[in-house]
This record gives structure tokens, C-alpha cells and sequence, in this order.
């Protein structure tokens, strides 16, 4: 790949990339450096992407490759010392598209801030082909691209995903149809 292929390729991808990077951490300051990160070590092995494939997807993997990398560092760390989290800050936004109701616009908020708190409490290997498949808008067999593992496996995650959240938002009394 050549380094004018390596420009375009930041430039078509990057909001893509940081997207991922930015629901994969839950911070804007891990996210600005996960994504930094990512495409530092796409530089380095420019020579590996094939630009006639999905580059898309080579970078998405090395960045979900980052983060995995990270957290388990960091998991290591944190049983020898462990160290007291000082900011436990997550930003919000809320997009509307219409005017409903400000007691509308209260439940659908509440709605979606409790689905995406119990997103954030499965484990990995569900919460991350749930946020490709619905943040990324990417398809199973572009997330089994990605993650190297089966397109049934990210069917049956997926699934399974759906099935737990569902029940979780049920046994919280959200009306789930």
C-alpha cells in the first residue's frame, strides 16, 4: 500500500474508526488515544493492508485488538496494585427527530441510557459484535471478518445478546416487544 492509499484510507475511514473506538472505551480521552493508537501501529504495517479488500475491516479489528490489549494490561495491573478510579464520567447525547412530549423525551432518554448501561454489562464477546452490528451498522459476515471467528458464532452472539438484554430490561419493568 502505497502512502497516498494510506492517506485516503484515513480519510475515508476515520469517523468509522473513531466511532468504534469511542463505544468501545466509553471516553472521549481513551477513545482519542485508542484511536491514535490504531492508526500509528495501520502505519506501521501499511504494508499488510490490502487496499483492494475491506481496509474497513482491518482497521476496526486492530483497534478492537488495541483495546483488548489494554484492558488486559490494565486487568493485570490492577490485581497486583489495584488503583481507586477518581472519574466515572460518561457523556450523553440525545437526538430527536421529532417534538414529542417533554414526559416522552424523559422515558425514551431513561429507555435508552438503561439499554446502553446493560450493554455495557455483558461480556465482551456479546457487547462487541452487538456494538459493530448496531453502532457500526455492520453485517455478521463483515463482524466475522473482523473478529476471525465463524459468521454463525456472530449470529448466535447477536442472538443471544438480544435474548439477555431483553430479559434484563423485563426484569427491570421496561415493556419489551
Amino acid at each position: 500500500m502505497t502512502r497516498d492509499e494510506f492517506e485516503y484510507l484515513l480519510i475515508k475511514y476515520e469517523k468509522d474508526i473513531y466511532s468504534i473506538c469511542i463505544r468501545l472505551t466509553g471516553n472521549q480521552c481513551e477513545a482519542d488515544e485508542l484511536f491514535q493508537d490504531t492508526w500509528l501501529a495501520a502505519m506501521e504495517q501499511m504494508h499488510k493492508i490490502d487496499f483492494q479488500k475491506n481496509p474497513q475491516s482491518y482497521l476496526i479489528g486492530k483497534a478492537i485488538f488495541l483495546w483488548k490489549a489494554k484492558k488486559r494490561k490494565f486487568a493485570r495491573r490492577q490485581r497486583i496494585a489495584p488503583q481507586i478510579n477518581m472519574e466515572d464520567q460518561s457523556d450523553e447525547t440525545f437526538y430527536v427527530s421529532e417534538m414529542p412530549s417533554l414526559e416522552q423525551l424523559a422515558e425514551k432518554k431513561e429507555l435508552i441510557h438503561t439499554l446502553l448501561e446493560e450493554v455495557e454489562k455483558l461480556k465482551d464477546k456479546y457487547r462487541i459484535v452487538v456494538e459493530l452490528h448496531y453502532a457500526m451498522d455492520l453485517t455478521a459476515f463483515q463482524i466475522a471478518d473482523i473478529l476471525k471467528i465463524p459468521k454463525g458464532t456472530v449470529e448466535s452472539r447477536l442472538y443471544k445478546a438480544r435474548k439477555l438484554l431483553k430479559n434484563r430490561m423485563e426484569e427491570l419493568g421496561y415493556e419489551i416487544g
